[in-house]
């Protein structure tokens, strides 16, 4: 298991019996924050199930699961790398954090510690594809140092905006 420290956060790689509870929506012993999972995690953890044996929580290009680091590690969100880095070392990456948890500043913090660890592994370029609606994950790009680099369109999602920050320059 992958994990990122940060003053407020521990970021964890998600174990398949983790991935498990949160499409099952059966916390167990686990702390979850209100609001959470959200939809966006239980797809990621579902399209994480469905890669059964192709899935590898030791390495950093999956999901990892936001926890507060409070006595009882409390779920809050998700953050994690689409895929591993392209022939350019260009990675997208996906966030998202329970609403009773927004406005504190957690997922940038989440954001930022995710990003500062992949130049160590290639990663040249950091890319986010993002809702032109989702006002609030605009303002996490650009408080993250992501740049509007224009409109694309996706297959399931249709237009949306690509973001990019450049690493290590």
């Amino acid at each position: 298991m992958v994990e990122i420290v940060t003053e407020r956060l521990v970021l964890r790689s998600l174990p398949l019996e983790v991935c498990a509870a949160i499409v099952g929506g059966e916390r167990g012993s686990n702390a979850w924050a209100d609001g959470y999972p959200t939809d966006g995690d239980v797809v990621v953890a579902s399209i994480a199930i469905e890669a059964g044996e192709h899935y590898d929580p030791s390495t950093p290009w999956g999901p990892f699961q936001i926890c507060l680091t409070d006595a009882d590690a409390t779920a809050i969100g998700g953050v994690g790398a689409i895929h591993a880095p392209d022939s350019m070392g260009s990675v997208e990456i996906g966030y998202g954090i329970a609403e009773s948890m927004r406005g504190k500043g957690l997922a940038l913090e989440a954001v930022t510690a995710f990003i500062a660890t992949l130049p160590t592994m290639g990663v040249r370029t950091v890319v986010a594809v993002i809702s032109p609606d989702n006002h609030p994950s605009l303002r996490l790009a650009t408080a993250a140092g992501l740049s509007f680099v224009g409109m694309i369109e996706t297959e399931h999602d249709g237009i949306m905006q690509r973001w990019e920050r450049r690493l290590g320059e």
